[in-house]
């Protein structure tokens, strides 16, 4: 993405202004833009430098059940409380954290499971199309490949206690196929050691993500959003009868709409807005 949006002065109005320059929040300038708006993006970092650096990549219908799983419900509270789980929240006293958790059971009930898990498969299926799309397209290469993701057991017991999980993935319409252990040691000869079997997910795709983000950001660029980096949000103006004004590090900017995707710091920029997001900061 170039020149560098650091150099670039800030308008002063627009219509909407977008706090986050991660995945999601260029996604939503992007698509804004496309719809006529005139967006701005405020990145407190550089694009893409936060959680949408340092993750795996992956592009999975096949993981996108929520965390909040009533089957899962026990274990989900150990891991929540284990550092060396692969969810964990330091535990302290702090009102926001038990307004948290009791959300985090509410959203456990089955019901409220089964809405969210088909809202995110739907979600997750219209992504992966979006992305091997912008592969296609893109001058900007992002490694994008969609040879699927195997799932490997040590176990017999394991394997065969998460057919529960796969009937519900393939009734939502993701597609799951089992490999025996001799399928897994001949078609993926990399996994070693013991093995039961596996799942094969073959709609799964992955990518670099660092370079996705980035190659996202230049296609925004290209349809016409602002995208300012090391530009923080730390305060908020809230006028009813007109635009929001927003005071960052590089002046004051006003907007019509504020779209808040700042990951972790949401909430920090969610009450200079006079709002409480719910969400924390994790390992996981």
């Amino acid at each position: 993405m170039e020149p560098s949006p650091a150099a670039t002065p800030v308008p002063v109005t627009f219509d909407v202004a977008v706090v986050g320059g991660g995945v999601v929040g260029i996604a939503c300038g992007l698509e804004l833009a496309r719809r006529g708006a005139q967006v701005l993006v405020l990145e407190r970092d550089r694009v893409g430098r936060g959680c949408s650096h340092g993750n795996a990549g992956w592009i999975t219908p096949s993981l996108a059940a929520p965390i909040a799983d009533p089957s899962l419900l026990s274990k989900s509270l150990v891991w929540l409380l284990d550092p060396e789980s692969p969810l964990y929240i330091q535990p302290r006293l702090d009102p926001a954290l038990f307004r948290w958790l009791v959300g985090f059971l509410l959203a456990c009930r089955r019901d409220r499971f089964e809405r969210n898990a088909a809202a995110l498969v739907q979600l997750c299926r219209a992504r992966l199309e979006l992305w091997d799309e912008l592969a296609r397209r893109s001058p900007e290469s992002f490694a994008f490949e969609r040879r699927g993701i195997l799932e490997v057991f040590e176990q017999p017991e394991a394997l065969e206690a998460s057919r529960a999980g796969i009937e519900r993935l393939t009734s939502r319409g993701v597609r799951a196929v089992l490999w025996s252990a001799d399928e897994v040691r001949q078609r993926e000869p990399a996994v070693v050691g013991r093995q039961a079997g596996g799942w094969f997910y073959p709609d799964d795709a992955h990518c670099e993500p660092y370079a996705a983000v980035r190659a996202l950001a230049a296609e925004a660029v290209r349809a016409g959003v602002r995208v300012a980096e090391e530009t923080e949000v730390y305060g908020a103006a809230l006028d009813r009868t007109g635009p929001r004004r927003l005071v960052t590090t590089r002046g004051v900017v006003a907007a019509d709409t504020v779209v808040v995707a700042a990951g972790s710091w949401s909430p920090q920029v969610g009450r200079a807005l006079g709002l409480r997001i719910p969400v924390l900061g994790g390992k996981g």
